[in-house]
C-alpha cells in the first residue's frame, strides 16, 4: 500500500513539474506587443534569476523601458535589452527612479527584441513589474 501511495505521489509531482515547465516554454516563446503599452508582473527567486521577454518593436519610434519595484532594496532590478540573435543594445542599474531601472530605446529596426528582467549582480529577490511605451 505505500508503494502504491508513493508511485502516485511521484507521478503526480511529474506531471505537475512537466506543466510547470511547459507553462514556462509558453511564456518564454510568447512575443509581446507594445501597442498603446505593455505591462508584465514577474518575480524573481533565488531559482529564478531573470526572465526574457520577447517584444515586437518599430524602426523610427523611441521605446522607454522600466522596470519597478515596490522593494527595491530587495530585489535591485536591472535591464538588458538585446536584438533577436542576441547582441546586447543596452543595460541599465538606477537609470529610473531610485534602484529602478530604464532604458530609452531608439529602434533603428523593426522586429523581435529580447528584454531580460534581472538585478544587479542577479542576487535580488522579489516582485517587479514590467513596463514598455513609446515615448512621446
Amino acid at each position: 500500500m505505500k508503494r502504491a501511495m508513493l508511485l502516485v505521489g511521484t507521478l503526480v509531482f511529474g506531471m505537475l513539474l512537466c506543466q510547470t515547465l511547459n507553462a514556462g516554454d509558453e511564456k518564454k516563446d510568447k512575443v509581446h506587443e507594445v501597442g498603446k503599452g505593455l505591462s508584465i508582473k514577474g518575480k524573481l527567486s533565488a531559482d529564478v534569476k531573470n526572465i526574457t521577454y520577447k517584444v515586437k518593436l518599430q524602426e523610427g519610434k523611441t521605446y522607454v523601458i522600466d522596470m519597478l519595484s515596490p522593494d527595491q532594496m530587495a530585489l535591485d532590478p536591472y535591464l538588458y535589452l538585446k536584438d533577436a540573435g542576441g547582441k546586447l543594445l543596452a543595460e541599465d542599474d538606477d537609470g529610473g527612479e531610485g534602484l529602478n531601472s530604464k532604458i530609452v530605446f531608439e529602434c533603428k529596426k523593426s522586429g523581435t527584441y529580447q528584454i531580460i528582467a534581472s538585478s544587479f549582480q542577479e542576487s535580488g529577490i522579489g516582485d517587479y513589474t514590467l513596463e514598455v511605451a513609446e515615448k512621446k
